[in-house]
């Protein structure tokens, strides 16, 4: 198998591909086929029992009341017990990928350490403080990184924040309040006030939002920075303006813009804030983050995949960067 570095951060890669990678993905991919072939068999098994049990209540019960609720009720019930009896013979495949990859790739990036399971390992209190995220009930935290990049310390997480209501039949609902990367950055130097960028709603809306912050996030005075192209996108709001306005130059925020385009739908996809030493950043993203391939995919594809990881990992490097200018 060939791994073809496609960018310069990954100079050096396929050496290490091909001496800890590559000697075990002939394993692995026999371990991937024989779970998929007990996960496929294991479900058409336990489907056949469901369809062999529809048919029986449909003779059986013709012409009854409950013969169609039978029917549909066999069907659905070996549905979902086919689904998580092939579920149960896949589970783990993705982590067994994950285990070979990701230490190789923390390695060759240098002063790395990856967390799969990160649901403790990244602390969102500052974010829900500052309004950063919405309000949420639930918080599902993965694929954490951890490190230092340039001599900056950093932490990043993929979130998903979830929201549930009950309506007046007493029935629940949960939704998404937030999807993507959060970001913990050490900044070369510390900001003087406490600073929030977040996204310009309107003179209406942002009245509205500020109503409910009190004297955080939103609730601290409203700063201009007579800088226009930021201002159509964000707003920012700071304790002391002057001081803000002073850490913040007007190339450090065209920096800022070019950081808010690295979110899905752009500048509306980024909120941050300047904390102490800390710069807090939210980008909303959609799209999958350090994917690995599933027990469907034949791993001869797995050199591509790693190209987007090193994608996903040079991320941070460019922020970094960008606040260091």
């Amino acid at each position: 198998m060939d791994y073809i570095e496609k960018s310069p951060i990954e100079t050096g890669f396929a050496e290490v591909f091909y001496d800890r990678i590559e000697p075990e993905l002939n394993m692995l991919e026999g371990q991937r086929q024989h779970m998929h072939d007990t996960g496929r068999r294991k479900f058409w098994l336990i489907m056949g029992i469901g369809v062999a049990v529809a048919i029986g209540a449909y003779v059986l019960l013709r012409d009854h009341d409950y013969q169609l609720f039978a029917v549909i009720g066999s069907l659905a019930i070996g549905l979902f017990v086919a689904g998580l009896a092939k579920s149960k013979a896949t589970r783990g495949y993705s982590g067994t990928v994950n285990n070979l990859i990701m230490p190789v790739v923390c390695d060759f990036w240098g002063d790395t350490q990856y967390d799969r399971h990160a649901q403790k390992g990244f602390s969102l209190g500052r974010f829900k403080e500052l309004k950063l995220v919405g309000s949420y009930d639930d918080d599902y935290l993965e694929d954490r990184i951890e490190g230092t990049q340039d001599g900056v310390r950093y932490a990043m997480v993929e979130a998903r924040l979830t929201e549930t209501s009950t309506d007046s039949d007493g029935d629940s609902n949960t939704s998404t309040v937030f999807k993507g990367l959060l970001f913990r950055i050490d900044l070369p130097s510390p900001s003087p006030t406490r600073i929030l960028i977040t996204r310009d709603y309107g003179k209406v809306g942002n009245t509205f939002a500020g109503m409910f912050s009190g004297n955080k996030g939103r609730g601290m005075p409203r700063v201009e920075t007579n800088h226009p192209e930021f201002e159509r996108h964000f707003e920012l709001h700071a304790d002391d303006a002057q001081a803000a306005l002073d850490y913040l130059p007007g190339a450090f925020l065209d920096n800022l813009m070019e950081i808010a385009a690295t979110a899905d739908g752009g500048p509306k996809g980024m909120r941050a804030a300047f904390d102490g030493r800390d710069f807090l950043l939210v980008l909303d993203r959609s799209r999958p983050f350090l994917r690995m391939p599933g027990v469907h995919e034949p791993l001869d594809g797995i050199s591509t995949e790693i190209n987007k990881v090193f994608e996903d990992f040079s991320l941070v490097k460019r922020i970094i960067t960008l606040l260091k200018t």
